[in-house]
């Protein structure tokens, strides 16, 4: 049903993961409504808006108002709020469950960046102005973002207009998505990329963190992932905190089950395997 929208509810039905997707997706949908109106109650067009569904809405009523709202329509507003709930969640929750996975399968990674938090911020809170200070923390996060290709295929995208790319016509309306896994996994632009490896976004000369432009795990473009920047903060301060006062490592079932854990199940979203890790608090 994601990745073919086009075809008929009963169809998509006949498969029994297809049907429970279909019920976690309407109570989702329901919940989404439930506080899209809450808002709209309460909501002062006088008043300059406070959040995004604020500003939709009044979007919405200037449209109205010379004739049409477009795309504007409650659907869309629905959709995009049910978007953003699950890509602030879903896919920040699922990133750092692999970076203290892969935390306890490489704990000489581990605590390095556990050395450099402790002597760059020590015991305080963290906040997002220490993230320029903590390079191998930042290598560690575009490593495991890297490796774990949480959503291997981005998601889709329609053409707008017919376009042609390496001689292949692409009609308009046609469904696209963009392979994000071929870039992170391709040998000429990251050596070994089936190795887990922080260092490779460590500069060897000055030993500070080293951006990659190939590095993409939200996409690029005007419709690259909307809560890029949140997402990227959440992941910073909660792994960073995590680290600060706890130790993870596997247990015995997860070393023998590593391969089985790291290839994960099926979906969209790309997560790990069920598995436990032990978690040691730190002395502070």
């Amino acid at each position: 049903m994601f990745f073919f929208p086009q075809l008929p509810a009963w169809l998509t039905a006949l498969a029994p993961s297809t049907g429970r997707y279909l019920q976690s997706e309407k109570w989702i949908m329901d919940h989404c409504r439930e506080k899209i109106q809450a808002i709209d109650r309460n909501y002062d067009e006088s008043s300059e808006p406070s959040c995004f569904v604020e500003a939709y809405l009044q979007e919405q009523r200037l449209r109205q108002s010379s004739g049409g709202v477009g795309s504007f329509d409650n659907l869309q507003l629905v959709r995009t709020v049910l978007d953003l709930y699950l890509a602030g969640s879903e896919t920040t929750a699922t990133t750092l469950r692999w970076a203290l996975l892969y935390c306890s399968f490489h704990p000489e990674y581990q605590e390095a960046c556990h050395a450099e938090i402790a002597a760059s911020i020590g015991l305080r809170e963290v906040s997002m102005k220490d993230k320029r200070g903590l390079h191998k923390v930042q290598a560690f996060l575009d490593e495991t973002q890297r490796i774990a290709n949480l959503v291997p295929m981005s998601v889709e995208h329609r053409v707008s207009e017919a376009v042609e790319l390496d001689g292949l016509p692409i009609s308009p309306d046609s469904l696209v998505l963009p392979n994000l896994y071929s870039v992170h996994m391709d040998p000429e632009l990251f050596s070994e990329p089936h190795e887990f490896k922080p260092d490779r976004f460590i500069d060897p000369e000055t030993g500070t963190y080293k951006a990659s432009e190939y590095l993409i795990p939200f996409s690029l473009g005007k419709r690259a992932c909307l809560g890029e920047t949140l997402a990227r903060m959440e992941l910073f301060i909660f792994f960073v905190t995590l680290l600060q006062k706890f130790r993870f490592e596997p247990t015995e079932d997860c070393r023998l089950r590593r391969d089985e854990i790291l290839l994960g199940p099926d979906g969209v979203v790309r997560a790990p395997g069920d598995h436990s890790l032990v978690v040691h608090k730190r002395r502070l």
